[in-house]
């Protein structure tokens, strides 16, 4: 047991450091929240970092190796390591930051008794749901069937280009591996893989491991970029505990295995490091954004959606929302122009069939679900108040971003991120995920943290004032 303890130990810590040195390089900074952001991006990035060497090995022809792997991630922590040592005598350029918000010495009693206490429910609650997984794991049937399939085969052939589809395992008359979910890169499955090649063996427990800390990473992401934004101690210990507390959240935490998780984490810290990026040239910010997008791009095919919305928040520091309405409509018209000029159809993924057929439109339309939508995120309990508040705070936040390009990011892309969900919701195949409520709202989770950073800087600059 000893020795399981040391090698999951190792399979955390390795990439973490790897992660937190990465950032170190990228970004250095003596803001408030600095370091909170560093431990926080660190997981989520050196994960990436082991799907890219499982990735390199497969490309080489190698196979996937765990010993080999683990030489590549001690490699490069090595490499940052020597590169943050010799800049240690460089000096550090800082951010603009708004002054004046008190620090811990300087808060009330009655403050400090309130982060303490949020600070202890969010161990609390973390430490349930590490237990959750690791001793009385549960096992969604999507998740399981197709990314924890991927990782055993993985694990017991050590090739990543094992599995074919379903018409070739039907036809070819040697043995072939076939399984669900094959349209996603093989990030979920490769994490689960290192921690299992790790451990030494197969364990279905074990293996979901990433997903409590993948969670820790996420509130350590939060409050690190809240403070870093101007945000002081009580709003960011606040925002973190309104997001953490999302039972849906909690629930993709103990549900190891899905995506939407790791999508969360990663547009997180793409949008975020977009939004510092703002507030001073930081090249090193930049990368870390670039290395988030790569990740949403690892994990599933709807990577490329939240990329798309990242960009289009990076637009609206040129354009207005007005202007980028404009040239998306005129896109759709021009798209929907040249299927009738060909009179054909188009096969978007999971998303459905679309164009002209025999002159009639063809479109997959769920427009009647709306209803369903309210009911999921306003009366079911899986978000508690959440999206109350995002209807009545979300308008102000925005307006408040035509003076802080950083909020401006923040609140644009989570708001795109919602108002473009609910159109493919209505006008794409993905509806029937809002009419038998499969994963309407796991979809819409990656938006909640970005919303929820929103809403406390907002909340920051119009409310806490007063309290200080």
């Amino acid at each position: 047991m000893l020795a399981d303890t040391a090698w999951i130990a190792f399979a955390v810590g390795l990439p973490w450091l790897t992660g937190a040195l990465f950032v170190s390089v990228c970004w250095r900074s003596r803001q408030p929240g600095h370091p909170f952001l560093v431990l926080g991006m660190g997981f989520p990035l050196g994960m990436l970092g082991v799907i890219v060497g499982y990735r390199i090995l497969d490309a080489l022809g190698i196979g996937l190796q765990f010993g080999l792997n683990a030489g590549l991630q001690m490699m490069m922590a090595g490499v940052l390591a020597c590169w943050l040592l010799m800049r240690r005598t460089r000096p550090i350029r800082a951010l603009q930051m708004e002054a004046g918000r008190p620090d811990w010495q300087q808060l009330r009693p009655g403050a400090r008794w309130l982060i303490g206490l949020v600070a202890a429910w969010l161990l609390l609650r973390w430490l349930g749901l590490l237990i959750e997984v690791v001793h009385r794991p549960l096992f969604p049937w999507d998740a399981w069937y197709a990314y924890g399939a991927q990782a055993k085969v993985w694990f017991y052939t050590q090739a990543l280009n094992v599995f074919a589809d379903g018409n070739h395992w039907f036809e070819t008359g040697e043995p072939a591996w076939a399984i669900g979910g094959v349209r996603h890169p093989p990030g979920i499955g490769l994490f689960q893989l290192w921690m299992v090649q790790a451990l030494g063996r197969w364990d279905d427990a074990w293996m979901n491991l990433p997903w409590p800390v993948a969670g820790l990473s996420l509130a350590l992401v939060l409050f690190g970029l809240a403070r870093v934004m101007g945000a002081g101690l009580v709003p960011a210990a606040l925002g973190v505990w309104l997001i953490m507390s999302l039972p849906m959240l909690n629930t993709q935490v103990v549900l190891a295995g899905y995506g939407d998780l790791w999508i969360t984490a990663y547009l997180l810290i793409a949008v975020g490091s977009a939004a510092l990026l703002c507030r001073g040239p930081s090249p090193g910010l930049g990368v870390l954004a670039l290395a988030a997008l790569l990740g949403l791009l690892m994990i599933k095919e709807v990577g490329l959606y939240w990329s798309l919305i990242v960009a289009i928040g990076l637009l609206s520091l040129k354009f207005s929302l007005l202007q980028l309405a404009i040239g998306a409509g005129t896109g759709v018209l021009l798209v929907m122009a040249g299927l009738w000029w060909t009179g054909s159809t188009v096969e978007l993924s999971v998303l459905g069939q679309y164009g002209f057929d025999g002159g009639q439109w063809v479109f997959p339309g769920y427009t009647a679900m709306w209803g369903e939508l309210l009911t999921h995120l306003l009366v079911i309990p899986n978000w508690h108040l959440f999206w109350y508040l995002v209807i009545a705070a979300w308008p102000m936040a925005l307006l408040a971003g035509r003076s802080d390009p950083a909020l401006r990011i923040v609140a644009v892309v989570g708001g795109l991120a919602v108002v473009g969900l609910a159109g493919l919701f209505a006008f794409s195949e993905l509806g029937s995920a809002v009419s038998d409520g499969t994963s309407v709202n796991r979809m819409l989770l990656p938006a909640a943290p970005v919303l929820g950073l929103a809403l406390t800087l907002w909340f920051d600059r119009r409310v806490a004032p007063e309290w200080s």
